[in-house]
């Protein structure tokens, strides 16, 4: 989280494109308490009650990701990252199920796949 003034003076005013600015060529991510909203139980994964009017954005610098390889077979890759870089429930429903019907693959195959963070990283791949 950026937490310099000098930096958090310059991002505030800059040219967003969605929640995504680019200050002296440093790319920013700019996240309210809207954004971390957890929508199984209705709670936030930071209380952020006061900072709604306070403090209603949050920075993160963009930084790169290392992947590492643990498998290759038949040109289908394993890969994983330096960073966490989703965090959810495993499954929405309290049930037995196995990693095949599991909400978190669905979502990591679909939502989190189409991040503007993975398509960066798709080139890669």
């Amino acid at each position: 989280m950026v937490t310099y003034r000098v930096h958090f003076y310059n991002i505030d005013p800059a040219d967003y494109y969605g929640n995504i600015a680019s200050v002296d060529g440093v790319k920013y991510l700019r996240v309210t308490y809207k954004d971390v909203y957890y929508r199984i139980n209705n709670s936030y994964k930071w209380n952020w009650e006061k900072e709604k009017e306070e403090v209603p954005y949050h920075y993160f610098r963009y930084e790169p990701i290392s992947w590492r390889v643990l498998n290759e077979e038949n040109g289908i890759l394993l890969l994983v990252s330096d960073r966490v870089l989703y965090s959810d429930n495993y499954n929405n429903a309290s049930e037995a199920i196995t990693w095949e019907k599991s909400s978190i693959r669905n979502e990591l195959n679909t939502v989190f796949w189409n991040r503007p963070l993975v398509i960066v990283n798709k080139r890669i791949f």
